[in-house]
């Protein structure tokens, strides 16, 4: 297996952070023109991870709004929406991988934990960015990843 660092695997584009007091309204914005998003990230002034909020649980919340509402109350919505703060709702602690974790822990990290994107922080806490179990499995030599997925 080639000796790559988790930090080169990491997907800017779709990396997207937001302050602690960000509305749902504003995490909506680049879901909008981004549907790849996966995970909203809420750091710190110093860029710290603070916590995450995933797509998943955005529409869970919207899911009841949007089923109690007529036609012509999309104000309401937006009006409710500007007034939820995502970090009411986000996931902390979250998974994470480390800067440092070899390609093996990283897998580990994503298989213990079940999910398909995690961010990657250095040893202080800031966000460096997202990293898909995609991109990790691309590095694995044909025959290994054909064992995983007979699993």
């Amino acid at each position: 297996m080639k000796n790559t660092e988790l930090t080169e695997l990491i997907t800017p584009r779709e990396t997207i952070t937001f302050p602690m007091d960000a509305s749902l309204y504003d995490l909506l914005l680049p879901l909008r023109e981004n549907w790849k998003i996966h995970n909203f990230y809420f750091v710190d002034r110093e860029n710290r991870l603070q916590g995450v909020l995933t797509k998943c649980r955005i529409l869970e919340f919207l899911a009841p709004l949007y089923g109690t509402v007529s036609g012509g109350q999309e104000l309401f919505i937006e009006e409710r929406l500007s007034r939820a703060r995502g970090n009411k709702i986000l996931q902390s602690p979250f998974p994470f991988l480390q800067a440092g974790h070899t390609l093996s822990e990283g897998l580990a990290i994503f298989v213990q934990y079940e999910t398909n994107h995690l961010p990657l922080l250095d040893r202080k806490g800031h966000l460096l960015g997202e990293i898909s179990a995609d991109r990790l499995l691309k590095l694995l030599p044909s025959s290994e990843r054909e064992h995983l997925y007979a699993v």
